[in-house]
């Protein structure tokens, strides 16, 4: 199966090969492709925003983004076995998780991390 719907991809498919610009970047099943990459997407919503000094210094554990409209912090945890350090992060900022959410990352995500800066 060809296909650009990488939902579809990974319904349905139980080996994916990842192309760009023509070339077979990387294959294998979709468990084995999501065991490489290590990231886990840690969504975290608090009791009142933080100041963007702390922001800044979550960028330790990975890529962030904040959404201070929804008091809401995403941050691409590059290492998962480091989930209780990043909650002891936010801890020691004294700031009031209401609640956090942790999700391997979708096919799609996993195709961007192996294709940026590749071509």
């Amino acid at each position: 199966m060809v296909t650009h719907n990488l939902y579809e991809a990974e319904r349905l498919c139980d080996r994916v090969g990842i192309m760009n610009e023509g070339k077979l970047v990387r294959e294998g099943s979709l468990s084995s492709l999501k065991s490489e990459v290590p990231t886990k997407k840690v969504t975290v919503r608090l009791e009142s925003f933080p100041p963007d000094e702390f922001i800044d210094k979550l960028k330790i554990f990975g890529q962030v983004n904040s959404r201070a409209e929804k008091r809401e912090v995403e941050i691409l945890l590059q290492d998962s076995k480091k989930l209780n350090e990043l909650i002891g992060f936010f801890n020691s900022g004294n700031l009031i998780l209401e609640s956090i959410q942790t999700r391997e990352l979708s096919l799609e995500e996993i195709f961007i991390k192996y294709t940026q800066g590749q071509g």
